[in-house]
């Protein structure tokens, strides 16, 4: 079988029907970026962290890209305080579509497989001590905004 190499660019190369390996490659390479999804975070992790986070600022993402580019030997000055400077006023409205973009625009789209919540629940009744289990039968959507 031909060696699959997801990082360059196939759309000129034809693909020949007739070999089994071809088309091989070619189902490989619709999966291939599905092979490694990211880790993802442990709950704790989250819960904690989502206080914490200072959420998205245009002047901060500006600043991070200015200081970004000056430690690479770019003059930039400081667009907040130093006057004019073309290049970092750029980089600076840049960042403020993009910030407002993501804030306004972005969606966040969570999914909670079966039975993943699970509710436990005790009381009594005249007839003795009741337990209750259970958990969600069907996955769960929701959504949510990017701060």
């Amino acid at each position: 079988m031909a060696a699959n190499n997801p990082s360059e660019k196939t759309a000129t190369d034809e693909v020949d029907v007739t070999s089994i390996s071809s088309i091989l490659d070619v189902l490989l390479g619709v999966f291939f970026g599905f092979a490694t999804p990211l880790n993802p975070l442990p709950t704790p992790v989250i819960m904690v962290g989502k206080r914490i986070r200072p959420g998205m600022s245009a002047r901060n993402l500006t600043s991070r890209i200015v200081a970004a580019l000056s430690e690479e030997g770019l003059q930039m000055g400081d667009v907040f305080s130093d006057g004019p400077n073309r290049e970092a006023i750029k980089i600076k409205k840049t960042a403020e579509k993009i910030v407002e973009m993501i804030q306004t625009e972005a969606l966040v789209d969570v999914a909670i497989d079966s039975g993943a919540i699970q509710i436990t629940s005790f009381g009594s009744c005249p007839a003795g001590p009741v337990t209750a289990q259970g958990s969600n039968l069907l996955p769960v959507g929701g959504g949510g905004g990017i701060r």
